[in-house]
């Protein structure tokens, strides 16, 4: 009995060493046949991405994590996200235009009329000052029409200034443009006297031109220009030059206040539409004070009202 007895234990712990062991190998081979771990949590063989208990994803040279995983470092365009993206577009703000910064990031810009505020692009509205205009309705930029003024029932709006219609001798914006509009002598004096000439926008010059021809009447021709009819609420200055023919520049400003800039000259500014008078006294080379007489008039208050102006020269 004690034989039989020894011999089933031998048999029973010889199965139990076969099956269940945990120090046991299977076929010879290094691992475990169940229960035990190849790896510590998070780990790889290969040396790739790694997963540390939950921590941040740690990737090689020229990649960066996109998820639980590496990617390559991408094109540095708001198209797939930027560099450091995942291959999306960037998000953009309504009205805002996206864009990578130099840290390889989403940002976005704000063209205008539109200007960046935190996270979003609000659209920065302009005034009649911001635009220049004096009339009209332009739009302020976001949509809704600004009101500007109005212009004189004779006057149109055109680029958001009031402009009257040109008179007929325009062009004539410069003294080389001067438009000849009659011609002078001082024996018989001459008077002439013009009605339809108007200043038709603010930046208006008229400038004209009157050939002089001393008459040898024991004197030199002595000029006299007067404006006249000046629009109320408008404000025109008025400026008459004298070149000699035989040269010379001796010539004097008897009233209004010296101006040079062309041969001898004078200027009236009077306040408002106070009428403007200058005259000039010749005197030439030699003899002969013949020469040419430039009128300049210019507006330095336009309202637009499209009065014309009255020239007389004597």
């Amino acid at each position: 009995m004690r034989s039989l007895w020894s011999l089933t234990a031998a048999l029973l712990f010889s199965l139990g060493c076969a099956d269940g062991g945990g120090g046991m190998l299977d076929g010879g081979a290094g691992t475990p046949r169940d229960g035990g771990a190849t790896a510590d949590a998070g780990g790889a063989a290969d040396g790739g991405a790694r997963t540390d208990a939950g921590g941040p994803t740690t990737c090689g040279p020229g990649q960066h994590a996109c998820g639980a995983g590496c990617i390559d470092d991408l094109p540095n365009t708001p198209e797939n996200g930027c560099r450091f993206g995942c291959g999306e577009a960037c998000p953009t703000p309504p009205d805002g235009a996206a864009d990578c910064d130099a840290a390889g990031q989403c940002t976005f810009a704000c063209p205008p009329p539109f200007r960046r505020e935190g996270g979003a692009c609000v659209c920065a509205r302009r005034t009649c000052e911001d635009w220049g205009h004096t009339c009209g309705a332009p739009d302020d930029g976001c949509g809704t029409p600004l009101d500007c003024g109005s212009c004189s029932t004779d006057a149109i709006c055109f680029e958001g200034a009031c402009q009257c219609p040109p008179d007929r001798e325009e062009p004539n914006e410069t003294r080389i443009a001067a438009k000849l509009i009659g011609t002078a002598t001082d024996s018989p004096d001459t008077d002439l006297s013009f009605t339809e000439l108007s200043i038709h926008v603010a930046s208006d010059q008229d400038w004209f031109q009157i050939p002089v021809t001393d008459a040898f009447d024991f004197g030199n021709p002595q000029v006299r220009v007067t404006l006249r009819d000046i629009p109320s609420g408008d404000d025109y200055d008025l400026a008459a030059y004298y070149v000699c023919t035989s040269g010379g520049d001796s010539s004097a400003c008897t009233t209004g206040t010296p101006d040079p800039m062309i041969g001898r000259g004078c200027r009236s500014a009077n306040l408002g539409s106070a009428t403007e008078t200058v005259e000039i006294a010749t005197e030439c080379s030699g003899t002969d004070e013949s020469g040419s007489l430039y009128i300049h008039v210019s507006a330095r208050t336009f309202t637009g009202t499209c009065q014309r102006y009255r020239l007389n020269v004597r």
